[in-house]
């Protein structure tokens, strides 16, 4: 599950992936901190790093999350 989640930051980083905690801390002060600003930055930083919004239970998440991983074409009318 973590090789998935470094692949998928290595796409969206690109180049700029050795500096991903500096693009992170930009995001969080440019962006959010003015919209949302009782987000702390440690738990922005590791939603970003690890793709985990809340911890559900004390265990490791081995697995990855399927459910959303399908796409489906929209219609336009």
């Amino acid at each position: 599950m973590e090789k998935l989640r470094d692949q998928k930051l290595r796409y969206l980083f690109k180049e700029r992936y050795d500096y991903r905690t500096n693009l992170i801390d930009w995001d969080y002060n440019a962006n959010l901190i003015g919209v949302a600003p009782i987000v702390h930055f440690y738990h922005y930083k590791e939603w970003r790093l690890s793709g985990l919004a809340f911890e559900q239970r004390f265990s490791t998440y081995a697995q990855p999350n399927r459910t959303l991983a399908s796409y489906a074409e929209g219609k336009r009318k």
